[in-house]
């Protein structure tokens, strides 16, 4: 059998234990999950395992159960992604990742809007999403509440950072 390659790395001992090789190998591996769960609609198949924590979910009427308050389309499903990948277009922009930095004033504020509309995400309809929900008791309620909510927040601080920082 042929000798495997070994490719020179450089590791590095975190306060996990864990290598840096192997938290980069655990990064990719969850972004892959990632882009599967919000790429399969947009690519016409349906995705059944992360469904009941990526959609709100509204209370069931007798016994049939919490039913899904709304069903993405694909072409809604891509309009967020490129939204998304938009919004990091002007972070990398904004701090000079890739790109020289730009400081122009409407880049600035255009940034600082999107901080608003994260926390505004994180604060929630005060129905369905956000930290003051009244519908509870789903699994995307308590990943919204553990997870989604906090992560907005958290990014709208962020942006406001990099926008103003």
């Amino acid at each position: 059998m042929p000798a495997k390659k070994l490719r020179p790395t450089i590791l590095i001992r975190t306060f996990s234990g864990r290598t840096s090789h192997e938290l980069c190998h655990r990064a990719v591996d969850r972004r892959g999950v990632y882009l599967h769960q919000h790429g399969a609609p947009v690519l016409g198949r349906r995705r059944k395992l992360g469904s009941l924590a990526a959609i709100p979910q509204l209370p069931g009427e007798f016994a049939s159960g919490p039913r899904p308050a709304f069903k993405p389309s694909a072409l809604g499903t891509l309009l967020v992604a490129m939204g998304l990948v938009g919004i990091a277009l002007l972070v990398c922009l904004r701090a000079g990742l890739y790109f020289s930095p730009v400081s122009h004033g409407a880049l600035q504020w255009g940034i600082s809007v999107i901080a608003v509309l994260m926390f505004a995400r994180a604060i929630g309809d005060s129905e369905l999403v956000g930290f003051f929900k009244k519908v509870g008791g789903s699994r995307f309620a308590r990943w919204d509440t553990w997870f989604y909510s906090p992560l907005c927040l958290v990014l709208g601080v962020g942006l406001l950072v990099v926008a103003w920082g």
